[in-house]
């Protein structure tokens, strides 16, 4: 029988992988907190920041999908190329002076982020690894179409997954 794929479970693994960032506004490290699939809401409050929100294919940036599913040889083997979104919000745009007030903690964000694929490659799961990742450090609106900036990182992950049988 052919085994399904294992995307809903790369989601919640990914939820489970915290980042520690600095934050040089409060002169401290902060952990975002983590909204995967079943925990997302339509609007992040300002006391939620940071917030790393797992979105389902196609909501904000570069609308990821599963971007290419094909056959391996002649048999039932397939393999899967998933983009993944992990969108940080780190704070919202009227909060601050601007760019300069968040640069260095996106930056950091980002480097912390790298470190924490490193060490997770195959997110534990069998089939499964991490073969890339795009960061996009800007300004953000969330919920799309809301009004609702939020200087923040996307993070487009590329996961292939080979799927048996």
């Amino acid at each position: 029988m052919a085994s399904a794929s294992q995307i809903r479970t790369i989601y919640s693994t990914l939820a489970t992988k915290t980042i520690e960032v600095a934050n040089s506004v409060a002169h401290n490290t902060t952990t975002p907190q983590i909204f995967d699939l079943n925990k997302l809401s339509v609007f992040v409050e300002s006391a939620q920041l940071p917030a790393r929100l797992l979105l389902p294919f196609g909501v904000v940036g570069s609308k990821a999908e599963g971007r290419d599913h094909r056959f391996v040889a002649l048999g039932n083997t397939t393999k899967v190329a998933w983009q993944v979104v992990d969108l940080l919000l780190w704070r919202p745009i009227e909060e601050g002076t601007g760019i300069e007030s968040v640069s260095a903690d996106m930056v950091t964000y980002c480097a912390q982020y790298i470190k924490m694929i490193r060490e997770n490659r195959s997110l534990g799961l069998a089939q499964v690894e991490i073969v890339g990742a795009n960061f996009e450090a800007d300004a953000w609106e969330y919920p799309p179409e809301s009004g609702a900036w939020y200087w923040g990182v996307l993070v487009t992950l590329a996961i292939n997954e080979t799927l048996s049988g």
